[in-house]
């Protein structure tokens, strides 16, 4: 059974908004998947565009049938980007389960940039797991959000996924990252005049399957700094974070540069830390036994 069946009706809302944002200046540039006989994990890449100063919404990437969501992440391409992802979950495609991963971003720059996009999709037939969620409630102006949403118990985390309903200028997820194994820690500034809906995506799977990395760098007041945490010899990544405080232009899985080419290798988070003391910039990934 596809892990998606287990997902709450009730997100079908917040999340098919997401997936319905207007997509004008978005294309799809590249997919990328892992190829093997006896490969558990793909990684499907398509990549959209932001226009300067306005919200860019990425191509739907979506899991080949018989492959579950469990995981993903985007935000912007190149050096110097400014701005801030504000979702990056799982949507439908016209499928009776969640299947396929979208990444939104602001784009503060006053010139265009890629807005990319990476969907983590697990064999169904390798340790059948289950989603579960938390958030979905409309919240004011200026309000944060401060929570967490974890696994039952017998299971840990596997990836997850956050989002604002539908895209907003300065609509920021400021602090995301794995909670132990148990589930995800979240925080999320409003600062629009309208209520919004925040939903939350966790995948989850049997204990003793997955391996939480954690690397510390001192950050700054006013300082971006892009951090990976990379998974150990075999293990791949199927989610992170960062639990800093501060919009993440940035928070996706990246391919270490060997022959595979593939998004597998651990998690890149880049925060801009808006705060005037310094702190310690906590990356984290999670990563499978495989």
């Amino acid at each position: 059974m596809p892990i998606g069946t287990n997902f709450p009706s009730r997100l079908i809302g917040p999340l098919a908004a997401i997936a319905g944002c207007l997509l004008i200046g978005t294309t799809a540039t590249a997919v990328a998947a892992e190829r093997g006989a006896h490969s558990v994990l793909r990684y499907v890449t398509t990549n959209g565009t932001a226009e300067p100063e306005a919200d860019g919404v990425s191509p739907v990437a979506p899991c080949p049938d018989g492959w579950d969501i469990v995981g993903g992440g985007g935000g912007l391409v190149g050096e110097g980007a400014e701005g801030h992802i504000f979702s990056s979950i799982p949507t439908w495609s016209g499928r009776l389960y969640l299947s396929d991963w979208q990444t939104g971003a602001y784009n503060a720059d006053s010139a265009e940039r890629a807005v990319t996009n990476t969907a983590i999709c697990l064999d169904s037939g390798f340790l059948p797991g289950e989603l579960s969620q938390g958030g979905g409630a409309p919240f004011a102006t200026q309000d944060r959000v401060v929570d967490t949403s974890n696994c039952r118990a017998s299971r840990e985390m596997l990836g997850f996924g956050l989002g604002w309903e539908g895209p907003g200028a300065y609509v920021s997820i400021d602090a995301t990252g794995p909670l132990s194994y148990a589930g995800v820690s979240y925080v999320a500034s409003e600062d629009v005049e309208e209520e919004r809906d925040f939903s939350v995506f966790t995948s989850c799977i049997a204990i003793g399957n997955t391996r939480l990395v954690r690397r510390y760098r001192l950050i700054h007041g006013g300082e971006t700094q892009a951090q990976r945490a990379p998974c150990p010899r075999g293990t791949k990544v199927t989610g992170g974070g960062s639990g800093t405080f501060g919009p993440k232009p940035v928070s996706r899985p990246y391919d270490g540069g060997d022959r595979k080419h593939v998004p597998d290798d651990g998690w890149l988070v880049k925060t801009s830390y808006d705060q005037t003391s310094s702190t310690w910039h906590v990356v984290q990934a999670v990563c499978l036994k495989v």
